[in-house]
Parts: C-alpha cells; structure tokens; sequence
C-alpha cells in the first residue's frame, strides 16, 4: 500500500530551538543516543532512514510469516499432545457424568458400571483422523447381551444409545477426544514461541539498522536531551499516516471486542469458555493498544485543526 508506511522515519526528531533533537535507535530506552542535528543533517538522516525500511520491509514480513507458521506449528503440537478421551454417561434419569482416560497409540479401552449389574465395554482403536473405531459390549439390566459393534470414531465425537430399563440404566454414552494440554500450558507455550522466534530477528533487524545508520551520526554533538513519551506520542499522531493508524485502530479494537464478548459469555452468561485465559490474556493486551491508536487518531485530527 503506497503511503502506509510515511513519516515513520521523522519518529526520532523533535523541533527545538538551535535545530532538532535526534534520537537513535534502541530497544532499551537508556542505550538511546540524542544529538543535536541541524535541517540539512535531519535531511540527509530521514533519507537514509526511508532507505532502510524499504529494505527491511520484505525481511519483517518474512519474520512475521515465520512466526505465524512457528505459532501455527505450536498450535498443532498443543492439540495433538496428551489426547484424552472425555466420556459422558447419561442415564435415563437425566444425570450425567464425565471421566476422562488417555489415549495411548494403539488406543484405549474400559468398562463403564451401570446399575443391576449393568455394565458396557468400550474399545478405542486409535485416535481421530486414523481411521478409528469404537466396540462396544456388555450386559443390560435384564441380562440382555449388549454389542460387540463397530463404530466409525470421527471429529465430531460420537453418541451411543442402548436400551432403558429403568431410571438408573445408562442411556447413552458419549464420546469425544479433546486435547490434553491445559490453557496454561497453550497460553505458556504461545509465549514461548513468540520469545523464540520474534526476539531474535527483532534484535537482528534493529542491529542491522544501528550498523547502517552509525556513519551519519558518527562525530555529531551528542545531548542529554530526551524525546519523553509525551513528546514521542506527538511526534507519532502527526507523522503517521492516516491510513496505518486506521488499520491498527480496527484491528485491535475488533480483536478486543471478539475477547471481550467471549469474557462476558463466560463470566455472566450460561456458556462455559474453555479458553477463558487466553481470551483474557489477549483482551488486556489489545484493549489498551486499541484505545492507543484510538487517541493518536483523535490527536491527530486536533493537530491538524490547530495548524490551519
């Protein structure tokens, strides 16, 4: 998109009065060099620094990618680790019960006490997306020889009805494999990748750009004058365009409305939320970088007002 990117490379000026106030790069706020430039070097700084980012735009997305595949990778792994068989007996009283066993390789397998000497046997082949199969077998209440029967055993779990004799027999079991790893685990190893994958490259592309940019600045009159935070939030409404705020406005405002509803659902509605802490996680992260942008927008309309 032409234009997206504009006016990040005057993000490290600040006006003053014997010219501007150059700020370097630097992750940690405290190695951040100052130096007092004049309007020729701020030129001849902001060119190199255009020159920069278009050649690093085609590294961050493949740093982006990469970490969404490394994410996507972290994901499947998470799902596949430590399957459980989570077991549902309904009895015809309308209670119900849930237990959970592992699935190994080769499967699983148990029996399932009812009342009267009622008992069903089930047999796991394997799991999901493996061609695997349930048997089940046993005896009713009556006597009465249940199965051996094969069913196929899908994504969408499976249900299996027998035969009520009384309010205490099972009257369907239900089946289904769900993931053994815990939301803390998920929200932990989410965390890990990210620190793997997108720390490094981060580091490596802003030493790459400090090594670029150190011949311009190099015998420049360096200052204890800082650009704060204030003056940085200035800065950013009034150079960035239009368009990049409005993105990243959107985005992270939709992104805190979704994990927000999923929070109210879960916390005052009837709906269970099994990804409750990572719904919060991401609605704490994104709530307050939403309302950010939200403000640089609505700064920079006010700036923009008052310099006409």
């Amino acid at each position: 998109m032409a234009g997206l990117y504009d006016g990040f490379e005057e993000l490290g000026f600040k006006r003053i009065d014997s010219g501007y106030l150059f700020q370097s790069y630097g992750l940690w706020p405290p190695a951040r060099r100052c130096f007092i430039v004049t309007a020729q070097q701020k030129a001849a700084i902001t060119a190199h620094l255009r020159q920069t980012m278009r050649q690093l735009i085609p590294y961050s997305i493949a740093v982006a990618l990469f970490v969404l595949l490394a994410l996507m990778g972290t994901a499947w792994w998470l799902s596949s680790v430590n399957p459980v068989l989570s077991i549902t007996i309904a009895k015809a009283s309308g209670q119900s019960t849930t237990i959970t066993r592992p699935i190994e390789a080769g499967g699983t397998s148990g029996t399932i006490a009812g009342e009267g000497g009622a008992w069903i046997a089930y047999k796991l082949s394997g799991h999901v997306g493996r061609d695997a199969i349930v048997n089940f077998s046993g005896v009713d209440s009556t006597g009465k020889v249940i199965g051996p029967n094969g069913v196929v055993f899908g994504p969408s779990g499976l249900t299996a009805n027998f035969a009520v004799q009384n309010g205490n027999s099972i009257r369907c079991v239900i089946l289904r494999e769900e993931t053994g790893a815990t939301p803390g685990t998920v929200v932990f190893f989410m965390f890990l990748t990210v620190l793997v994958t997108l720390v490094p490259s981060v580091l490596a592309l802003n030493a790459y750009a400090k090594t670029k940019l150190e011949p311009l600045i190099a015998g420049l009159p360096q200052t204890r004058q800082r650009i704060t935070y204030r003056d940085y939030t200035q800065i950013y409404a009034a150079n960035i365009s239009w368009a990049f705020l409005g993105i990243m406005a959107t985005c992270m405002t939709t992104t805190s409305a979704i994990n927000a509803e999923k929070v109210i659902v879960a916390t005052w509605g009837s709906k269970t939320l099994d990804n409750l802490p990572m719904s919060l996680i991401s609605l704490t992260l994104t709530g307050p970088v939403a309302g950010y942008y939200i403000y640089l927008m609505v700064l920079k309309a006010r700036l923009r007002r008052n310099a006409v």
